[in-house]
């Protein structure tokens, strides 16, 4: 991408160049080529939270905390009306301070008939007891 060399340093909001035109319920107004109407990818992403309750209960914490995620990525559109599915794996759980455990989860979100995922997420969250 030539010409993008010098781009790097402090980022200031201001007035939008090219403002994002969203519909009803996160839905992008325009249009994928072969796609047609497609879902927001944070729309997509915040879709994580309430799916991963139906793939892992965690018990016996007094406190569980969102500490952010490492990496997120959207391969492809999830088109309107597409039916999705969460897959997770959950990495290596080590100890914190404060008597808890910190624990590394990758998320997939798959588009129902995709050849790939429309989203990949690797959160973070911290349980203490």
């Amino acid at each position: 991408m030539g010409g993008d060399e010098g781009v790097a340093g402090e980022l200031r909001g201001g007035d939008p160049v090219a403002p994002f035109q969203h519909g009803e319920g996160g839905v992008l107004q325009g249009r994928d080529p072969g796609v047609g109407p497609i879902a927001h990818g944070y729309l997509t992403l915040s879709l994580v939270i309430p799916l991963f309750g139906e793939l892992l209960t965690i018990t016996g914490t007094k406190m569980s905390v969102n500490y952010g995620l490492d990496r997120v990525r959207f391969p492809r559109p999830v088109p309107v009306g597409a039916r999705i599915r969460l897959h997770g794996a959950v990495g290596t759980v080590e100890e914190v301070k404060g008597n808890g455990v910190q624990m590394p989860l990758t998320f997939t979100v798959e588009v129902e008939g995709g050849d790939k995922p429309a989203c990949v997420a690797e959160a973070v969250y911290r349980h203490y007891a």
